[in-house]
């Protein structure tokens, strides 16, 4: 399968909309605006060639972007609040160590954290 040279990302039903959701902050000290495009680009690319599944998968991490810029975006905002909320998160089995969300510089700190627990910690 050849990659295409530009993707077209008005292909993907409801993309550019789920896009505008996303916070994109030049300033990041990790680069998240790449990340956003290169999940972009894995989500058009996959819909174009009807892996619909992988396209689904890149959908996927980019609702799981904004869940956790929403979630550094509290944490800047609300601290006292934030740290209330935090009491009770837990990182995967073996990665507590690796756990400092009270202290959390990147949004990509909450990927240490299962899936299920974001709604309940925030």
């Amino acid at each position: 399968m050849k990659m295409p040279e530009e993707v077209d990302y008005e292909e993907v039903p409801h993309l550019q909309e789920i896009l505008v959701f996303l916070p994109i902050n030049p300033a990041d000290a990790e680069d998240v605006t790449d990340y956003i495009r290169d999940i972009t680009n894995l989500v058009a690319v996959n819909y174009k060639y009807s892996q619909y599944q992988f396209a689904y998968f890149g959908v996927h991490l980019l609702y799981m972007t904004y869940i956790y810029c929403t979630a550094w975006k509290i944490s800047q905002i609300e601290p006292e609040r934030y740290r209330d909320a935090i009491v009770f998160a837990r990182a995967y089995n073996g990665r507590n160590r690796d756990l400092k969300i009270e202290d959390a510089e990147s949004i990509f700190a909450y990927s240490l954290m299962p899936e299920k627990r974001h709604c309940k910690a925030i």
